[in-house]
């Protein structure tokens, strides 16, 4: 998984790569009253460089992520999902939250986070994620981001959110999930986003 360290003294942006996706969180009872959405800017984005993803007709598109700030600062809705085209995390999990999201009937708001064309300060780096530090694991007292993420936001709350795929997965033993590996990821997705959408 890459991370992203964030320090409140001086915010720098590192990657790395860990086999342990860190623990989930969930706060469905923040969901008060109908769910708003908006739609953030947005393009295209060719998903095929996910190497053996080839749903041309899927759910992602792609913003950035000062852009996907705009979820919480308008107390909207909306899915989000960090990672990168290379990594090996997020091979796994890019399919199967795109099949997901369409059976729910959402778009998920896609950053890379190694080719993000829109670059956030430093300050507001910390502005948005000390707004996480709660569910962000920690490394020598600083906030550590890792991917691939997925954030699942309501009126401008983090309600839940994974990080990684399974705990049993070891990409340099595994050259894909197994059928146990895969149901597991499927049951956390789907619990997510259900929350948001309706089953078609």
């Amino acid at each position: 998984m890459k991370r992203i360290v964030s320090g409140l003294l001086c915010l720098l942006l590192m990657s790395g790569c860990a086999s342990d996706p860190k623990p989930q969180f969930k706060e469905y009872e923040a969901i008060e009253g109908e769910i708003k959405t908006i739609e953030l800017m947005n393009v295209p984005v060719d998903m095929l460089q996910y190497q053996g993803f080839t749903d041309k007709d899927h759910v992602y598109r792609r913003t950035t992520m000062k852009e996907s700030f705009r979820l919480l600062d308008e107390e909207a809705s909306g899915i989000l999902y960090f990672g990168y085209t290379t990594c090996p995390f997020c091979l796994r999990v890019v399919p199967i939250l795109n099949d997901l999201a369409k059976k729910y009937n959402q778009t998920i708001y896609y950053v890379d986070v190694f080719s993000d064309v829109d670059p956030i300060s430093d300050e507001d780096i910390e502005r948005y994620l000390t707004e996480y530090v709660d569910f962000l694991e920690k490394e020598d007292g600083e906030p550590v981001f890792y991917v691939p993420q997925v954030f699942v936001i309501a009126n401008g709350k983090v309600i839940d959110g994974h990080t990684g795929v399974v705990d049993s997965f070891d990409p340099n033993t595994q050259d894909s999930l197994s059928a146990s590996q895969r149901e597991e990821l499927t049951l956390i997705l789907e619990s997510m986003i259900r929350v948001l959408g309706d089953e078609k």
